[in-house]
């Protein structure tokens, strides 16, 4: 019998939204954290004769290139919270907040799904219906989250809903609304983030290991987004907790770059070539733009597809501008070839040697906790072919210079 065990999660092609279990009509899978620190579905019940619900709802059932670019959207904007407290605690310049928010004030949905701090687990969904409570919904989280309560949740409660959302999980809720009434009907928006790939919880707990420098901390509470005065927004660092209430920061600019080395990325990351969140209503981004890095307390980038949301943009008292889509996408030009590249394997000569070395050190630290050591020796390799990379950039851009062609 074809389920979503045999044909996604052996595959290693599971990136754990957690749809099928929530789907699932005899509650026979069941999200399990895995050795690698992901989620994947567990079979833990008889699944029906025939039945292929779970697989008409996984996002990576099918791997579906999306063509590179923004998608359809109605403006494209630049964005931050004029409250500088609000906006320090948010992971950029604070536009999710803000649009859920005005969601709930203006009764477009009667209720907002969202990720806040957990109480099993680092984080988890909640379903928030007044703007107290939608404060504990801010900044990042670069963890696994279990959705499959929120999809019972919303099966079994006639109410409307606006969700966030990775890009996975954002296809997974429209292949939910194309094949159950109930979701087609009670889930008015998604919002969603770029995404280059997310993160295992082993990637918390290896990075909170360095930053306490002793193994197994029992964490709290983690902030993915602790901007720091004096230094750009690209300098943020992660903010641990323990259940001791003992503190302590991991900079990523002196530690092991685990982010950008691929580690503890899920493999099922690799089949998805979708940056912008195409399948969603409103996707938000950091403003990684030479104009906006210098300032630490960040600023968000709004790419609107949804004619219906554009209300909460007219009348804005937050700062708020219109930006060129060109922008937008140069904003997350690297996010965007990197993801790409791993999604199609292709590339030239040096981008192959570079995506080779990246790909052992995300299978290795799927397989291996302790993976400092091995990634030491596969930097010195990474870190000979990218600067060969950046001479030969810097080559081709000057002779274009002296000979007056157009960069």
């Amino acid at each position: 019998m074809k389920n979503v065990i045999n044909m996604v999660v052996q595959k290693d092609r599971c990136i754990g939204c957690s749809v099928c279990a929530g789907i699932c009509p005899t509650d026979a899978l069941e999200m399990k954290f895995n050795e690698s620190g992901n989620l994947q579905p567990v079979l833990v019940g008889k699944c029906l004769e025939k039945c292929d619900i779970c697989i008409k709802n996984c996002p990576f059932n099918e791997i579906i290139s999306t063509e590179q670019g923004l998608g359809n959207f109605v403006k494209t904007y630049e964005f931050s919270l004029k409250n500088d407290e609000k906006r320090l605690k948010s992971a950029s310049g604070g536009a999710g907040n803000y649009i859920l928010t005005e969601i709930l004030k203006r009764k477009l949905a009667d209720k907002i799904i969202s990720v806040r701090q957990g109480e099993k687990y680092l984080f988890e969904f909640g379903v928030f219906d007044d703007l107290k409570s939608l404060e504990m919904a801010r900044s990042s989280a670069y963890y696994p989250v279990d959705f499959s309560k929120m999809v019972r949740y919303i099966l079994s409660h006639d109410e409307t809903y606006a969700i966030t959302a990775l890009p996975c999980l954002a296809r997974s809720l429209r292949l939910l609304q194309k094949n159950n009434f109930k979701f087609r009907k009670r889930v008015k928006f998604i919002i969603s983030l770029v995404c280059g790939g997310t993160k295992s919880a082993n990637f918390a707990q290896k990075c909170a290991d360095i930053a306490f420098v002793r193994k197994n901390i029992e964490l709290k509470k983690v902030n993915f987004r602790e901007k720091i005065s004096g230094k750009n927004a690209l300098n943020f660092a992660f903010k641990f907790t323990s259940k001791n209430s003992e503190t302590a920061l991991f900079d990523r600019f002196k530690n092991i770059d685990f982010w950008n080395l691929r580690a503890f990325t899920p493999l099922a990351c690799n089949n998805c070539n979708d940056t912008f969140a195409t399948h969603a209503d409103i996707t938000l981004m950091d403003a990684w733009l030479d104009k906006n890095i210098d300032d630490f307390r960040g600023t968000s980038l709004i790419i609107l597809r949804n004619e219906t949301l554009f209300e909460i943009f007219e009348n804005c008292k937050e700062n708020l501008a219109e930006i060129s889509p060109e922008n937008v996408l140069k904003a997350q030009l690297g996010v965007v070839k990197n993801k790409e590249l791993f999604f199609s394997k292709k590339g030239n000569f040096i981008e192959r040697k570079i995506l080779k070395i990246k790909l052992e050190i995300q299978k290795y630290s799927a397989e291996n906790y302790d993976c400092e050591d091995f990634i030491r020796i596969r930097l010195k390799k990474l870190n000979f072919w990218v600067k060969l990379d950046a001479k030969i950039k810097t080559a081709k851009y000057l002779i274009k210079k002296i000979l007056g062609i157009k960069q």
